[in-house]
């Protein structure tokens, strides 16, 4: 886990892990911001033809609806819940991958690169929802 809070805290100004209730919200918050921008921005690059209509443009749309606005299931499952160690470690392991998700992001630069990507993050979100209901 300290190798993931060293890039998370590289690559996240103020990341604090979810050592405390306040920080669960600031933490998650600061990931999904920092996600969908590398979004947005590589959506720009790659064109409009990047998700060519049809089920990949409602599922970017649906992406960034996520990482504008909070999960209520991550605020309800981890308001006032201790957190074991193991399930910290899960969720800063989580982070990091989607944080490597935006940085995959800041490089693509055509639409050839943004359906498979846009696709991973779905993927990446996903396997957090199981966190969150395990």
């Amino acid at each position: 886990m300290d190798d993931d809070l060293a890039v998370l805290r590289d690559r996240v100004p103020g990341y604090a892990a979810y050592s405390g209730e306040s920080d669960r919200h600031d933490t998650d918050i600061r990931v999904r911001a920092l996600l969908g921008s590398a979004l947005t921005r590589a959506h720009a690059r790659a064109g409009t033809a990047a998700l060519d209509g049809g089920d990949a443009l409602g599922n970017f749309e649906a992406i960034l609806m996520r990482c504008m606005f909070g999960d209520q299931k991550f605020v309800k499952r981890f308001e006032h819940t201790e957190l074991s160690d193991a399930m910290v470690g899960s969720l800063v392991a989580s982070d990091r991958g989607l944080v490597e998700l935006a940085g995959r992001a800041d490089g693509v630069a055509s639409s050839a690169e943004f359906a498979p990507l846009v696709r991973d993050v779905e993927a990446a979100f996903a396997q957090r929802d199981r966190l969150l209901e395990a």
